[in-house]
């Protein structure tokens, strides 16, 4: 019995031990998990800081200023197409082949970055052309309202009429 009694001490040291490693264990996995989590933490912070530096180095450079040059000059141009339709179609009598683009009028324009955050004077004839071209988007939006209105009037107007045609069908 007493040889029983050690064994069975034995085993439930080496039991409290097996517990006391596994207790141990488990929390160095977590301090570990946690230290992870922490890490994984800084590097978005750093990556996501690197993005912003990243955009921002980007916003001032040549590559960007060109490609800001480029878009207003096609929307520019856009709207200047627009202007002279606009113009030809109100004044057809008027001659406006001066206003035509020819190949090598101009010679490119070269910009630098320094001036192409400077506001431009001058634009008193692009804002008359947008002012006008807002009036003329207005009278389209009520003339489009108008039109709608009419063809939900007209619709009805037919289904009522294909109502007192099925009825005469029916009565014949």
């Amino acid at each position: 019995m007493k040889h029983l009694k050690e064994v069975l001490e034995i085993a439930e040291a080496t039991r409290a031990k097996v517990e006391a490693d596994k207790a141990s264990k488990n929390k160095r996995r977590k301090m570990i998990e946690a230290k992870v989590a922490k890490a994984k933490k800084k590097a978005e912070c750093q990556i996501m800081e690197v993005e912003g530096l990243t955009v921002e180095a980007f916003k001032t450079s040549l590559e960007f200023t060109e490609i800001k040059v480029q878009f207003d000059r096609e929307a520019f141009e856009a709207w200047q197409e627009v202007c002279h339709q606009k113009i030809a179609d109100r004044h057809s009598k008027w001659d406006l082949s001066f206003l035509d683009d020819e190949e090598g009028d101009d010679p490119p324009m070269v910009v630098e970055p320094s001036t192409v955050e400077e506001p431009l004077s001058g634009l008193v004839a692009d804002e008359v052309c947008l002012e006008t071209l807002e009036k003329d988007a207005s009278r389209a939006k009520k003339n489009a309202a108008e039109a709608e209105r009419k063809l939900l009037k007209m619709k009805k107007s037919y289904e009522e009429v294909l109502v007192e045609i099925k009825y005469w069908r029916s009565t014949i």
